[in-house]
């Protein structure tokens, strides 16, 4: 589903990676997909196909035994892409 909606946008690239959110408790980490490549030093950053999508995943992100896994996800009218198995 996730490729399908990533090339439904015109797009066919994506890039994870974890980046820290504010909250009262203090910095909580919080990882993130987004369509395109990635904006910094490509160096920062491994390279897979996967389904005729390239995958850019940052190489400080720790995943499980399972890997990364991103899927569609919708809700009402709004479809954004959500990413799991990652560790911290």
């Amino acid at each position: 589903q996730a490729a399908q909606f990533i090339k439904k946008a015109g797009r066919e690239d994506i890039n994870v990676f974890v980046k820290g959110c504010s909250s009262w408790g203090g910095s909580e980490p919080q990882p993130l997909v987004i369509m395109g490549k990635p904006s910094g030093d490509l160096a920062e950053y491994t390279m897979t196909p996967v389904n005729g999508i390239n995958v850019y995943v940052r190489n400080d992100v720790q995943s499980g035994d399972d890997g990364i896994t991103v899927k569609a996800s919708k809700f009402l009218f709004k479809e954004t892409l959500i990413v799991e198995g990652i560790v911290y």
